[in-house]
């Protein structure tokens, strides 16, 4: 996160890895995902302990799937999607170091619909 409180730059990247193993079918499957963000977040100060936070901007991310029978590999990497995201949060600095902190972030998956 870089910028002022009132108006701020944020940057994530994260990595799913998930994987089976089926040996009644000598087969194994492993899926990686891969998401990285990019947004503008607003801090506003509510009172001089809690402040409540927006954030929108866009997500990419790409699935690769590796499946692997009889010893054949078969990897599958699906195109990236580009998809809006939101949030709202609440903090509270209770102590020197101590904050409490309620975020919710959701990515619009058929964005403009909202169903």
């Amino acid at each position: 996160i870089t910028g002022l409180p009132l108006i701020s730059v944020e940057l994530e990247y994260t990595r799913a890895s998930d994987s089976e193993t089926l040996p009644t079918l000598s087969m194994t499957t492993k899926d990686t995902e891969d998401k990285a963000r990019l947004g503008l977040r607003s801090s506003l100060r509510l009172f001089s302990i809690v402040s409540f936070v927006l954030r929108a901007g866009a997500q990419a991310s790409r699935n690769t799937n590796e499946l692997t029978s009889g010893g054949v590999t078969t990897t599958t990497v699906e195109p990236i999607r580009y998809r809006p995201y939101g949030g709202a949060g609440l903090r509270a600095r209770l102590g020197r170091n101590l904050s409490f902190t309620a975020d919710l972030t959701t990515v619009f998956n058929n964005f403009p619909n909202m169903n």
